[in-house]
């Protein structure tokens, strides 16, 4: 079955112009992994400093392995908490 996966990303003001960039720069990755068929940025218009990440997945099995891939200490410097992600 399908995934569907939702990142709420929200950087710090003065990250509100580099942190959307490095987002869409890193929105290239999963294109590279088995399993992806969608990834889409969504830039607010209205907060630069928030960033909707929507990614989809033939199968679980497949994000799961994006994911563990992607997995890293957490949020650096930039990011206003942890980010939200839903599925």
């Amino acid at each position: 079955m399908a995934v569907i996966a939702l990142s709420d990303l929200r950087y710090q003001p003065e990250f509100a112009r580099a942190g959307p960039d490095a987002t869409l720069a890193a929105a290239r990755d999963p294109r590279a992994f088995d399993g992806d068929t969608a990834v889409r940025v969504i830039l607010d218009d209205k907060d630069l400093a928030h960033v909707i990440v929507l990614q989809r997945w033939e199968t679980e099995s497949h994000d799961a392995a994006y994911r563990a891939w992607r997995a890293g200490p957490g949020p650096g410097p930039a990011h206003v908490g942890h980010p939200h992600r839903s599925r």
